[in-house]
């Protein structure tokens, strides 16, 4: 792993540990930029879904451009999404539907 990479990583942790939905949603769609570089595209999805949930949550407009890579990776459709909603439930694991 790189320092770029440890330190994005180290970064999501803290975000997390403030509860910070905002740099959370910067912050997943940073990484996973750098994981669409490298070719991982699985690894890629998994952190733009991320990016999208916290920016969904949190209100932040990067939830448009997520949900545009999300369709560009074949995982939506641009006429599927009408809107976006997140419900946390304690205990539970996270359902994308």
């Amino acid at each position: 792993m790189t320092s770029a990479a440890t330190n994005l990583e180290e970064q999501i942790l803290a975000a997390h540990a403030n509860g910070d939905g905002l740099a959370l949603s910067e912050l997943y769609f940073q990484a996973a930029g750098v994981k669409k570089m490298a070719g991982e595209t699985e690894a890629s999805a998994f952190l733009l879904t991320q990016a999208y949930v916290f920016a969904l949550e949190s209100g932040h407009p990067i939830a448009m451009q997520a949900h545009a890579e999300l369709v560009a990776l074949g995982l939506a459709k641009a006429s599927e999404i009408k809107y976006g909603l997140v419900v946390r439930q304690s205990k539970a694991y996270p359902v994308y539907d």
